[in-house]
């Protein structure tokens, strides 16, 4: 400690968050060596001469112990006093050395001198400290990364590998992690478990560990990377990332992807050393599969900067945090033996149990808050950071979202736990990667994730619209809290409505085709239909009228419903409308003609429905597929019109005010009819087919109709005065407002 310039507590201008920048007047050798680098020629040449380099890692070894003497010393002293604070006394030291270190190791020649002595400096990563030491750990991995990147040779890899150093180290990192350890040892004071990783030695270890593999694996060699994949490296890291702060995540994640970046593709080297040892290929055959992708990269992609996933077996790390991090995975692997929902034929029952998970989740939460989606703060958010670590991957290079994607479906299983997740930014972060994937990698296959956000979508309407129909069957208790989860579940339909019309709009022919196989128009469809008409035959004993219809001269009384302001029906009908307008303006009826007009018939009916009993943000938008289907195509148009004027005859029959003494006027039934007129007119402005088939199927004898059924409905200036009119009264607006349109 004299040599390197003393003590911490002997340096008067010394401060221990300077990290050895506050040096003192006197130099000692190693200040002298570090002043003289930049000026002195042959400088590392001489100090390899004189066998500075192994004598540097010899300080850096005996700084380890002088630490752990003076923190047991300290310790001791106290009596093993509580929360004893014990400061270091060669953070300044041990910069010096590891700056002098680090500058040597930018020559490569210096590699071969440290050949002997690399145990005992690879050895220094993985190493337990005090509290009051965990800076020499720190510069140990500094010095290693530097001799990784500067250092190595292919000869030097085989070494590294024959001694199984990478399994020394990986095993050393599996003490310092380990679960069963105590926090401290009470007898020299290291620190493992959790307060290891508070201190940051975690992370130190596995960066020095996941540096050194990544370069030695741009010689064509992977023998380290095989070292660490067998000794159980990838599950480490992967528990060291489940186990750590917020703090040191990310930074966890990072290494996952150096490993993913990793070249083990490309020629390898056949020769065989210390007695003809072969090399081992589990890496390679462990990514078979995937050469067609990984290995046609061009030599100028295959350099050391290109971040392209050559090796995709190290992103099971992230599938596997996924199954420990998204509530949803986590269910279904505890009930089906560790494996992951399927993608295939049965997509549908698995989004439908993703919806059934999230409403279990609000159901026996004991708390408003979990309901109500807010996250606990001090929880790492692994989820979101595991996403944003895919997402970085993808964006890094085109190719890899085909190379991890197509093995590990990340994007299509955080679709499908959409539901479940309560943390809105998380919901946005996953549908802003689906659109980077469908809108910013040209040329990418997106169909799994398309079909799994589809089948959500489905799932989670249908959710809502069963819900309505069977609310008279809830216990009185649960309601409030469904309530509050359909909102929830409304709010989540309505973001990914908004993200798939984006899509649609984007690429229409593609994700209307993923909408269209998934059953949209006749599946999906039919089962929205049931649901809707389940509620229109269910009257409500509040709005109905006795009107008399007229047919054919023939009078019949009838119970007529009116029209509702809204229901909580709307909101699912609504979204669903809305895309089933932009899938159906796309529609190019590759099935039967058959399977076609009964899907129409079933179209048509729906949006009736919706029209005669739904609110009236349900009523707008089914007016707008029938505006957007009749503008794109005129195979039934004639069809379409005439649902319309059964529409307008419908409701003119609960305005109608015929044979009664007292005038009574469906004011609601009159603002539906003036919607549907308003759309007839926007569709028939620039479409003569149109007027021709609103005229000949009896459109202008239906407005006849409309206008008769309100005799007496405005007062007269003989019996009433007009000032309920000019004040703004409602029924004499609408009225006007219909004879208008």
């Amino acid at each position: 400690l004299s040599v390197l310039g003393g003590a911490d507590s002997d340096q008067p201008n010394f401060h221990p968050m300077n990290d050895g920048r506050e040096e003192n007047d006197g130099m000692s050798d190693v200040d002298v060596l570090l002043s003289c680098h930049p000026f002195a020629s042959n400088f590392v040449l001489t100090c390899v001469r004189n066998e500075l380099p192994p004598n540097l890692i010899h300080c850096l070894r005996l700084l380890r112990v002088l630490e752990l003497q003076h923190a047991h010393q300290t310790s001791k002293d106290a009596n093993g006093a509580q929360n004893l604070e014990i400061k270091p006394v060669s953070i300044l030291a041990t910069s010096k050395v590891s700056k002098l270190l680090c500058l040597l190791c930018t020559e490569h020649t210096v590699g071969e001198q440290l050949r002997p002595h690399l145990f005992g400096l690879l050895a220094l990563s993985g190493a337990s400290y005090p509290l009051s030491g965990v800076h020499v750990s720190r510069a140990a991995s500094a010095v290693i990364q530097n001799f990784s990147e500067h250092c190595l040779t292919a000869s030097l890899v085989w070494f590294l590998h024959d001694r199984k150093m990478i399994v020394h180290m990986t095993d050393d990192v599996k003490e310092l992690c380990g679960t069963n350890a105590s926090d401290s040892n009470n007898n020299n004071m290291c620190l493992f478990g959790h307060a290891a990783e508070r201190a940051g030695l975690w992370i130190s270890a596995l960066r020095t560990v996941t540096v050194l593999i990544t370069f030695s694996c741009q010689f064509m060699r992977v023998e380290l990377l095989e070292d660490f994949d067998e000794a159980g490296g990838y599950q480490v890291l992967g528990n060291a990332i489940l186990n750590s702060g917020q703090q040191h995540v990310p930074k966890l994640l990072e290494l996952v992807t150096m490993l993913v970046y990793s070249k083990i593709n490309g020629q390898r080297h056949n020769a065989t050393l210390d007695d003809g040892a072969s090399v081992a290929s589990s890496v390679l055959e462990d990514n078979r599969g995937h050469e067609s992708i990984a290995g046609t990269i061009t030599e100028e992609e295959d350099g050391i900067d290109a971040k392209i996933a050559t090796n995709p077996r190290a992103f099971q790390i992230v599938e596997d945090l996924m199954k420990d991090s998204i509530q949803f995975l986590m269910v279904y692997a505890r009930s089906n033996q560790g494996q992951k929902p399927p993608l295939d034929n049965s997509l549908s029952s698995m989004a439908k149990l993703s919806v059934e998970n999230a409403e279990l989740i609000a159901s026996t939460s004991g708390s408003e808050d979990s309901v109500s989606g807010s996250v606990p703060t001090s929880k790492v958010d692994l989820s979101s950071e595991l996403l944003v670590t895919t997402l970085q991957l993808y964006s890094d290079h085109a190719r890899n979202y085909e190379i991890i994607e197509l093995r590990y479906n990340i994007l299509s299983y955080y679709i499908l736990s959409f539901p479940t997740f309560s943390d809105v930014s998380t919901k946005v972060l996953i549908l802003k990667t689906l659109e980077f994937v469908c809108k910013g990698l040209v040329g990418c296959d997106s169909t799994t994730p398309l079909t799994v956000i589809a089948e959500i979508f489905f799932a989670i309407c249908r959710r809502l619209l069963q819900r309505d129909c069977a609310s008279q069957t809830i216990p009185i208790e649960r309601i409030a809290v469904l309530e509050r989860f359909d909102d929830l579940l409304l709010k989540d339909a309505e973001m990914l409505c908004d993200t798939l019309e984006t899509l649609i709009q984007f690429d229409p022919l593609s994700v209307a085709s993923v909408m269209e196989k998934c059953g949209m128009l006749v599946e999906k469809l039919n089962n929205v239909l049931s649901l809707v008409v389940d509620r229109a035959d269910t009257p409500s004993p509040k709005s109905t009228n006795d009107a008399n219809s007229e047919a054919d001269g023939v009078r019949s009384s009838v119970t007529l419903q009116s029209p509702p302001m809204r229901t909580r029906m709307d909101g699912a009908y609504s979204v669903f409308c809305r895309i089933l307008k932009l899938v159906v303006c796309h529609h190019h009826g590759a099935e039967s003609s058959a399977s076609n007009y009964f899907g129409r018939l079933n179209l048509n009916v729906l949006l009736c429905t919706g029209i005669k009993n739904l609110g009236n943000d349900a009523c707008n938008v089914a007016l707008s597929v029938f505006e957007a289907i009749m503008s794109s195509s005129y195979d039934t148009m004639r069809d379409d019109v005439g649902s319309l004027l059964e529409m307008l005859r419908h409701f003119s029959m609960l305005s109608s005010s015929s044979g009664k003494t007292k005038i009574e006027i469906d004011i609601k039934a009159i603002r539906r009819e003036s919607d549907i007129l308003k759309m007839l007119e926007a569709v028939m402005q620039s479409n003569k087919l149109a007027r021709d088939v609103f005229r000949t199927s009896g459109g202008f004898e239906m407005m006849m109709r409309l206008v008769l059924v309100l005799k007496g409905a405005l007062p007269s200036s003989t019996n009433e005065s007009n000032d309920k009119i000019e004040n703004n009264d409602e029924r004499g607006i609408i009225i006007l407002d219909l004879i208008k349109s």
